[in-house]
């Protein structure tokens, strides 16, 4: 007569089945991370993309707009006043509100690019301002920012058209 062994597992099943459980585990792992990434990228495009329709109403509010954008595209630093502690001139107005503005983008995405000029171009498709007509050309923004494991060289991750802007 043969006896039948209690059921038990072997050390090898054992081990079989706690490599299984550990794949599973970092999957899941990796899955999590991407998701809170994505959520984080997402949240960050969806408030500098708030700020750039704030841009865009802010420059079709101004007029003239040529003060306005000659403050935005202004090359190097220059001295912002602030002007809710004295009286300012319409210049020192729109470079304190553009300085403002613009550091409400940094802080929420702090390598952004921005740019806003008159472009023919595909406006996601590179930074190039280039217009037959810059009289004509509409007017866009242009925001970007490089994600973790990026360097210098990224594309604009939004563009809003303002629309017809007089020059």
């Amino acid at each position: 007569m043969h006896i039948k062994s209690a059921a038990a597992y072997s050390l090898l099943e054992v081990l079989i089945a706690i490599a299984i459980l550990a794949v599973a585990m970092i999957s899941f792992a990796r899955l999590q991370a991407a998701t809170i990434y994505a959520m984080r990228q997402a949240i960050v495009h969806e408030h500098v993309q708030q700020l750039a329709v704030e841009l865009a109403e802010w420059i079709r509010a101004s007029r003239p707009a040529t003060l306005l954008l000659a403050v935005i595209n202004e090359q190097g630093t220059s001295a912002v006043t602030a002007c809710y502690k004295q009286n300012c001139t319409p210049q020192q107005l729109a470079r304190s509100d553009w300085y403002e503005w613009r550091q409400r983008v940094l802080r929420i995405a702090p390598a952004a690019r921005i740019s806003v000029c008159r472009s023919e171009h595909r406006p996601l498709a590179d930074w190039d301002c280039a217009a037959a007509n810059a009289l004509t050309a509409p007017l866009i923004i242009r925001i970007g920012w490089p994600l973790p494991a990026q360097s210098d060289n990224f594309l604009p991750a939004l563009a809003i058209t303002v629309g017809p802007v007089p020059p």
